[in-house]
Formats: structure tokens, sequence, C-alpha cells
């Protein structure tokens, strides 16, 4: 199965094979004040501790697509909370998806990277794939931001380059040294040099 193929039919049903947790009822009770919506939902607990046996469930020949979808829908959900306030709900109404992170006495997310970062114990890809892989995941992480504009924000324009911009230059998703040789650093610098 093609990355393009499993994102578009296995993916959500994956997705839901995921432990989510919903907020306390006191920050249930005022979402707006903790910026989030009445059908928040997490996964991965406190700095991602519960993220590697929740990705356990998923069948292996699936996990390296699998996280790939889950960076995506969390990346763009985050960049959308943190640059475009304005358009974040109405994208949060129609998306629905997790947060990365967890509640405790107020909201909190994990770094998206941190997802491409870990010990999965993948299908062993050799590296021609695994940058095959990455390239297609490239394009088609840039065809779903623009269709996801395109479709959430009829007349509004968000300039696609500008967020992928503010995206890959967030201070949580910098390459920084303890990257190293991860599936993050390679995604992060095949984005960054296809993209913009």
């Amino acid at each position: 199965m093609s990355l393009r193929d499993y994102l578009k039919n296995q993916f959500k049903m994956d997705l839901m094979k995921l432990s989510f947790e919903k907020p306390n009822t006191t920050i249930l009770s005022n979402p707006e004040i903790f910026n989030i919506d009445e059908k928040a939902q997490f996964f991965g607990g406190r700095d991602g501790e519960n993220l590697v046996n929740e990705i356990m469930k998923i069948e292996e020949n699936n996990r390296l697509y699998f996280i790939l979808g889950l960076f995506s829908i969390i990346t763009i959900d985050l960049t959308m909370h943190t640059y475009y306030k304005e358009y974040h709900a109405n994208y949060r109404k129609s998306t629905a998806f997790p947060h990365f992170g967890y509640s405790g006495f107020g909201v909190h997310f994990n770094k998206p990277k941190y997802l491409l970062n870990q010990q999965y114990n993948l299908t062993k890809i050799d590296n021609t794939k695994l940058e095959s892989i990455i390239d297609d995941y490239v394009n088609i992480f840039n065809e779903d931001c623009t269709n996801a504009f395109s479709q959430h924000f009829a007349g509004i324009e968000i300039d696609v380059k500008e967020f992928l911009s503010k995206m890959l230059n967030d201070k949580w998703m910098l390459l920084t040294e303890d990257d190293g040789d991860t599936l993050y650093s390679k995604v992060y610098t095949r984005m960054r040099d296809m993209l913009l």
C-alpha cells in the first residue's frame, strides 16, 4: 500500500485505536479560557510517555505511514492554533483531530517533532525507499495544507508557503543537535528544501 492510499483509506481507522483522554470537567466547563474546544481530547500523555505503547497498536507495516499522518494533523493544528488563531476554531469544528499532549491542571501540548524522534520498531526500510516515502510525504503534506485551507476557509487567503515557513521556524520545530539522524531531521530537511 502506498502512503497516499494509507492516509486516504486506513489512517482514520488506525487513529481510533489510540487511547484518548478528555480534559477534566473544570477545563471542559470553560474551554475558551484554556484555548480548546468541547471536542478536545488528548493522546500520548505527559512528555509523550504513552506514545510508543500507543503506536504498537498499529500494524507494523503501517507504523511509518501512521506516524507521518499523526505528524501532519498535529503540526497543522498547532500551527493554526499558534499563528492563525482567528481561523483555528473553524478548522477544529470540521476536523476535531486529537491533540498530542495531556490535560492536568491545564492543557499541555507536546512537541510535534517528538512523534518522529522515537523508536517504534518500524519495519526495516532501506534508505532509498525511505527517501522516496519522505518525498511523497512532503508532497502530500503540501497538498493537504492547500486543500485544507481551501476547504475550511473559503474566501480566506492563507498562503501555504507562509504557513509552512511559520511551522518550520517555530521554536518547537527547529532542528537541534538532539535531533541527530532521526526521521524528524530527514522530514524537516526535505520540507525545508522542497517547500520553502
